[in-house]
């Protein structure tokens, strides 16, 4: 049902600037950038530059210290997690 209304809207706008005149062109071309281009101009700097950082988010990671020992063996990746092994 759309495509037949937007074939018939733009053959009678054809019909129109072929038959009305050059003048047409004129109104038409304003027509479609005052209802076409300004609003899309204007929601597009809407999402740029409200929507956007309204939205937008910052990560970072954070070392604070180093346990500082590495042990040797296998317990060396492990040290000072929960799965080291217990120093008793």
């Amino acid at each position: 049902m759309t495509i037949t209304l937007s074939l018939l809207a733009g053959l009678a706008l054809f019909w129109v600037l072929a038959y009305v005149g050059a003048r047409l062109w004129i109104w038409t071309a304003a027509f479609l950038a005052f209802f076409v281009g300004l609003p899309t101009l204007i929601c597009g700097w809407y999402f740029y530059n409200v929507a956007t950082p309204m939205y937008a988010t910052k990560s970072e990671f954070l070392i604070i210290a180093n346990d500082g020992g590495g042990s040797s063996g296998m317990g060396g990746p492990l040290s000072g997690t929960q799965f080291a092994p217990n120093q008793d």
